[in-house]
């Protein structure tokens, strides 16, 4: 069995309302509060993720992967 370790970035929307995070399974998810429920998951990346942001207005969530490329998501 293969043995790795997984990696997660999370980062708080400036509102404080939404959680996005990132992790070696190339997926980003957004999370609410109250109670961090997932409510989004955004998938495109072919291989891990190496870390993501959130624009200051809220409206765009950016991330980087080891497939070398860049996504841009929008986050409404």
């Amino acid at each position: 069995m293969e043995n790795f370790k997984r990696k997660i970035f999370f980062l708080l929307e400036n509102d404080g309302n939404f959680l996005v995070t990132s992790s070696y399974d190339y997926l980003i998810k957004v999370w609410a509060h109250p109670g961090w429920t997932p409510v989004k998951e955004l998938k495109g990346h072919e291989q891990k993720i190496m870390g993501c942001d959130i624009s200051a207005d809220n409206k765009w969530i950016v991330s980087c992967s080891y497939d070398k490329t860049f996504k841009l998501w929008s986050n409404e």
